[in-house]
């Protein structure tokens, strides 16, 4: 939020400068993350009449003015013309605006002197004209110094992050409470002139009245709806507001001082002269002031009349009932929204306007009334109108909240012991008022505008807010607990964890951490059905993941789009998914541990002695394989994936088996799926689940196995089979009838060719046979590769190649 010095000079009487203004307010735990400095910026511009206007004699399109500044009149060369006797800001030579960022010097244009320059609203910085020259009031005083004239530009504006719970210093008003509690002053508020004895026509009726807590208006007849003062525009411009009409402009004003939201109707398009608060028919339509149609929910909040919506309560008005320059009577609206009812509104239609900022935080309760009155009063003086009696639909807040504040609590929270006297000046400084005092403790009245303080320790948190948290001696001896806490069964990461973290690291790849929300579209593709948000922070985050494979990819394209091409990530974390039921209850849901590993680039760092090559599905598998063996996960078996494969993965696809237990799958993503994250490579992923994985784990136990004493015997062996048969089919068969010598199976060669027929392949597999107790001889082994062969021929219908 963006807040004024000089706006708070107003309101607070104050010692300090501009500079230990935004210290204080950091101190008060309002970080300033900017500070815009405008003083002496306009210190060589000047106010000028314009006496002279003449075509430039040798260029089309430029004007030769004549312009007093006080004692001297000064020649112009202009692309605009102006108006004779026109009033204009002048940039005399010196002078450095604000938009151009350069100082300005006597210039010749086609022959004839330029000794100074006319200035549009946008180069001073005061507006979005950039095509034609500022006109200034007839009544600015010639020769005298723009900030003279308006002292409103020789301002300093802060950007204060204001943190989600502290919507009371979302105004002028609250921002000068704080720095009246640091410096114990007081704050001046302007009068309010006292109401009118007009009768108000006008009927409100409240049919929402759990969304709507307080409703009140008033009628401010005979405005004149032009253009707001100078000074009022030049605030709301520097503080981020568009100026528009003088209603619209009082509205905005008074927000910035007050913090409490409001909104003028046109009061001639309110039909029947009645204001209904109701909520939203489904599939309604409404006309927002931004030009958009949007079509509504049942649980939206709207103020209509009886024939049309007027407004989305808190959010944003209508185009039907906006004031223009042809509005005479205006209908202030001041009202309390409950923040649940404008937040949801506001995010469903992505609309974040200034009311809902402060609605969504909370506004104080007691403050809807005065704010009416202050907008009424201001309106009718600037314009010209006259004041209806406010009409009051609810009941006025009253602020009951107490709190009981025990002294003895406080010292065991700071570890420092404030006398009681001192407690009480430094909770009344915040707005508390003490009500019931006893040697032990006291009870506290909490003021309304602070709506986050419901217990005691946030009566504590103010206390060393404003005493000043460096004022708390820091413990000469500090603690630390050496043994681990622990965690809970559902946040404690599984067994694999570790072991599967230190392993992929070990192997050169990096971890990522990834938000656990996506957006749907995304899901979906993994999930048909995947669990969505019902309150969620925007459409790119309504989704839990079901798969961490999206995540995973996004990495992957954003280095490749910085010109990292080889990666090698993964991922352990948890999905979600809807397993059962309507998905009321959390029962209906599940959370599973996934490892994700991605892979994608060169397969080996470039060296002179190794050719290049980009890794495939071979290498990852190859990977699984040794992490599986680490993580002690007996008899893996591989299985083509056909049925129920993911569409966003090629065909060339396998699935992870231990015995009969799925622990995941394996393969490669399409191009065109990986086109959408502008990644033009290969990409190959494979996932495992944990807890399957866990279940399959055998214990660690450490077994001597002795250094063999005989030698290995290699026979090598080849079969011509149909291409549809798996590798891992006959290699299985291979280790199931090789018998208690046979160590080892590999393949080590995969051969085509039409010579030995179409639609077949060579597979030539190493075997390695060793005896624990003897010496192997020939006649031991031919037995055995003849019964492989036999068995191989007789259930695959492979041939034996000789």
């Amino acid at each position: 939020m963006r807040v004024s010095y000089q706006w708070l000079r107003e309101l607070l009487e104050f010692p300090w400068t501009a500079e230990e203004i935004a210290e204080i307010l950091t101190h008060l735990g309002l970080e300033v993350e900017a500070v815009e400095d405008w003083r002496g910026r306009y210190s060589k511009i000047v106010v000028g009449l314009v006496e002279e206007v003449r075509p430039h004699p040798r260029h089309d399109g430029l004007w030769i003015c004549r312009v007093a500044v006080g004692g001297e009149v000064v020649q112009v060369i202009a692309g605009v013309a102006p108006r004779q006797g026109q009033r204009v800001a002048v940039a005399l030579p010196g002078a450095v605006l604000p938009q151009l960022g350069e100082s300005l010097h006597v210039r010749v244009f086609a022959g004839e002197m330029s000794q100074a320059m006319l200035c549009s609203r946008w180069e001073l910085g005061l507006g979005e004209e950039a095509d034609r020259i500022w006109e200034l009031p007839e009544n600015a005083p010639v020769g005298v110094r723009l900030p003279q004239y308006l002292p409103q530009l020789e301002d300093v504006c802060y950007e204060v992050a204001l943190t989600p719970n502290r919507g009371d210093c979302a105004s002028h008003l609250g921002i000068a409470r704080e720095l009246a509690a640091y410096g114990e002053l007081a704050v001046h508020l302007p009068p309010v002139l006292p109401d009118e004895v007009h009768d108000t026509p006008v009927g409100v009726v409240v049919e929402a009245s759990e969304g709507c807590l307080l409703y009140s208006c008033c009628l401010v007849m005979g405005v004149a709806a032009v253009a707001s003062p100078l000074w009022m525009q030049l605030r709301l411009w520097r503080l981020g507001i568009r100026p528009h009409v003088l209603p619209v402009d009082v509205m905005n004003y008074v927000m910035l001082e007050r913090g409490q939201p409001l909104h003028a109707f046109d009061f001639a398009r309110v039909a029947q002269r009645r204001v209904l608060v109701r909520w939203a028919h489904q599939g309604e339509l409404f006309t927002g002031l931004d030009g958009r149609t949007y079509e509504l929910c049942p649980d939206d909040l709207l103020i209509a009349d009886p024939e049309k919506t007027l407004a989305l309560a808190g959010v944003l008005g209508g185009s039907s009932s906006q004031v223009t320059g042809e509005t005479t009577d205006v209908l202030i609206e001041s009202a309390l929204f409950h923040p649940v009812f404008v937040r949801r509104a506001a995010r469903r239609y992505g609309l974040e306007t200034d009311a809902a900022y402060r609605f969504q935080r909370g506004v104080d309760p007691c403050g809807v009334l005065p704010a009416l009155r202050r907008a009424a009063s201001l309106l009718a003086e600037l314009g010209g109108g006259q004041r209806a009696a406010p009409v009051i639909a609810g009941h006025p807040q009253q602020n009951s909240r107490r709190v009981l504040l025990r002294y003895d609590r406080v010292q065991r929270i700071l570890g420092i012991r404030l006398p009681p006297e001192q407690l009480h000046n430094l909770v009344q400084r915040l707005g508390f008022r003490v009500e019931e005092c006893s040697p032990q403790a006291c009870t506290l009245r909490v003021p309304s505008f602070r709506n986050d303080v419901s217990t005691e320790v946030d009566v504590v948190e103010e206390i060393v807010r404003l005493y000043g948290y460096d004022r708390v001696p820091v413990s000469e001896g500090t603690y630390l607990p050496l043994a681990p806490a622990v965690l809970p069964d559902g946040l404690r990461p599984p067994e694999l964890y570790y072991p599967a973290l230190s392993a992929l690291v070990e192997w050169g790849f990096q971890q990522v951490i990834t938000p656990v929300l996506i957006d749907p579209d995304t899901a979906q593709q993994w999930e048909p059905n995947p669990v969505r948000l019902v309150n969620a922070l925007g459409l790119e985050y309504s989704a839990l993941r079901p798969s961490l494979v999206p995540s995973l990819m996004r990495v992957i394209a954003h280095n490749v789009r910085v010109g990292e091409r080889t990666v090698r990530i993964f991922e352990l974390g948890k999905v979600f998914r809807q397993h059962a039921g309507s998905g009321q209850c959390l029962e209906d849901y599940e959370e599973r541990f996934h490892l994700a590993i991605a892979l994608s680039g060169a397969a080996a760092p470039l060296q002179w002695g190794v050719a290049q090559r980009e890794v495939d599905l071979y290498d990852l598998r190859g990977l699984l394989e040794q992490l599986l063996e680490r993580l002690r996960i007996p008899n893996l078996r591989w299985a083509p994936w056909t049925e129920g494969r993911l569409p966003a993965l090629l065909p060339v696809a396998l699935r992870i088996f231990s015995g009969e237990q799925l622990l995941g799958w394996i393969g490669q993503l399409r191009p065109r799926w990986l086109k959408v994250l502008e990644v033009e490579q290969p990409v190959f992923v494979a996932v495992l689940d944990g807890e399957a994985m866990h279940r399959c784990m055998q214990p660690a136990t450490q077994r001597y196995v002795p250094v063999p004493e005989y030698p290995a015997i290699r026979r090598d062996i080849a079969f011509v089979v149909d291409a549809a048969v798996p590798v891992s089919l006959l290699s299985e068969l291979i280790r199931s009838v090789g018998g208690e010598w046979l160590e080892e199976v590999t393949l080590f060669d995969v051969f085509a060719s039409p010579a030995i027929g179409a639609g077949k392949r060579s597979l030539a597999f190493a075997l390695r046979f060793r005896s624990r107790e003897r010496t192997l001889r020939e006649e031991d082994i031919i037995p055995l590769l003849d019964r492989i062969v036999v068995e191989v021929e007789r259930q695959t219908g492979a041939q034996l190649r000789r």
